[in-house]
């Protein structure tokens, strides 16, 4: 719903926690072509808007969780 509609994104309340697949996290902030891109566009973000972004990074086996 968002994705269809960025402006919405201003009207969320600060210190809001958003959690994107990388889908969705791509369609609200554009195309990424790895997580690593995803992790600094979501610190970019919460800095701008105070939101925050919960992405689960996948490292080899293993995940790691990120909250900006």
């Amino acid at each position: 719903m968002i994705a269809s509609n960025k402006k919405l994104l201003d009207e969320i309340s600060p210190e809001t926690i958003i959690t994107p697949h990388i889908a969705e996290f791509d369609r609200l902030f554009g195309e990424h072509q790895n997580n690593d891109e995803r992790i600094n566009t979501a610190l970019e973000k919460s800095k701008e808007s105070m939101i925050i972004t919960d992405i689960i990074k996948n490292f080899g086996n293993g995940f790691k969780k990120i909250r900006t």
